[in-house]
Order: structure tokens, then sequence, then C-alpha cells
């Protein structure tokens, strides 16, 4: 479900109560200026793969909507993205969460890693065009040897290249 600028919180209840959209597995909110324009998640508890654009300005994303999506149960892949009010601090709940992707492209005010390298289920994490020096994203490949760190210092991946190819 790709949803673009404002919904109000009474769409979002009839959204809600559409029958076959409590099955919704995947949502794109692009351009979402006021945080009660956000869906209350917990109507969409098979949500697994959600993905913020641009929700910036001074009633965008805040922590309590951070909170709500740690609460989903099967979330695993997160892309907040273009969001610069967005703080490392503000993804602390999501250390409750079984995240395996995490995007935070253009999230100019992630400067911390220390709340990011609590996400131990990463697989892979997206850091490019934050507020992250050299010195913290070295700290986030120390400490989630498993994950795959792309950043605009270097991608780090953990993963066994394949083996090149040999002559025929």
């Amino acid at each position: 479900l790709y949803l673009s600028h404002y919904v109000t919180p009474a769409g979002w209840k009839a959204l809600a109560a559409v029958p076959g959209l409590r099955f919704l597995r995947a949502v794109t909110l692009d351009g979402v200026a006021r945080a009660e324009s956000l869906p209350e998640l917990a109507a969409f508890p098979r949500l697994s793969d959600v993905r913020i654009a641009s929700a910036g300005g001074p009633h965008g994303l805040t922590p309590a909507w951070v909170d709500q999506l740690a609460k989903l149960p099967a979330l695993r892949r997160l892309a907040i993205t273009r969001t610069p009010q967005l703080t490392a601090d503000m993804l602390a709940p999501l250390a409750a969460a079984r995240l395996t992707y995490l995007d935070l492209t253009e999230c100019k005010g992630v400067t911390a890693a220390g709340p990011l390298a609590k996400l131990t289920t990463l697989t892979e994490l997206k850091v490019e065009k934050t507020g992250l020096s050299a010195d913290a994203v070295r700290e986030l490949v120390a400490a989630l040897p498993g994950c795959k760190v792309v950043s605009d210092h270097g991608t780090f991946d953990p993963r066994p290249s394949p083996p090149a190819a040999g002559p025929p």
C-alpha cells in the first residue's frame, strides 16, 4: 500500500476497517508532514515492511510513533528516509523489535552509533547521508558483526564474497 501526504486519523480508521487490509504486510508513507496523519499501526499487526519518507517538519515523526513501530510483532524491514529531525536516540525502542533491515538514508540527525548498535538482529543497515562520523560507523561495524553496513565511509559486509569464477 502506497500513501502520499495527509491521511486523517478518521481515514486510517476507515482503512483499518477494510477486511483485506488487516492482512497488510507492507506500507510506504511518502510526504507525511504531521504525526497525527500517521496510522494507528496496531490495526495492522502483520506489517513486516514499513517505509517512511519525508516525515519532516515541526509536527513530523515523533518518538511515540517510533515506539508504535517497535511494537509491531511482524516488523522486519524499516526504512525512514529524508527525515532530518530523526535522531539515533529516537530509535532506541527498536531494540525490542526483530529488525533485519534498517535504512536511515538522508536522516542528518542520526549522529550517534550507540542506539543503533543495540539492533543486534540487523543483517543490513544503510546510514548514507546521515550525520554519522567514520568513527561511529566503525563502532557499528564492530557492534554488529553479522550486519552489512552501507555508509558514506564505505560498505562493510561480513558475509563472504562468492568465489571468483576461474577459467572454463
